[in-house]
C-alpha cells in the first residue's frame, strides 16, 4: 500500500509520535507542526493525518504525490 503522505510531511508526523510533543524547532514541511490546527489543517482517520486543502493552500505548492485534498490536482507549483 502506498502512503500518499510526502516525505516532508511524514517526517513532521514521525517527529511529533516520536516525542510525544509538538517540534520545539520548525519541521522540514514549509507549515511547522506547532502551528497546525485540527480540524482546519488535517484530520485523523484511522490513525493517518489527512492534510486539508486549506493547508496544501497555505503550504503554497504541490508535493506531486496526488494527496487526496490537494488544490492543484497533483500539478506541481514548485
Amino acid at each position: 500500500m502506498q502512503s500518499s503522505i510526502c516525505q516532508h510531511c511524514g517526517q513532521a508526523i514521525d517527529e511529533c509520535a516520536h516525542t510525544g510533543n509538538k517540534p520545539a524547532r520548525p519541521s522540514p514541511a514549509p507549515l511547522a507542526a506547532a502551528q497546525l490546527v485540527e480540524t482546519v489543517d488535517y484530520y485523523l482517520e484511522q490513525g493517518n493525518w489527512v492534510f486539508t486543502a486549506d493547508y496544501h493552500r497555505k503550504r503554497g505548492y504541490c508535493c506531486g504525490n496526488g494527496c487526496r485534498h490537494c488544490p492543484w490536482k497533483g500539478s506541481r507549483r514548485d
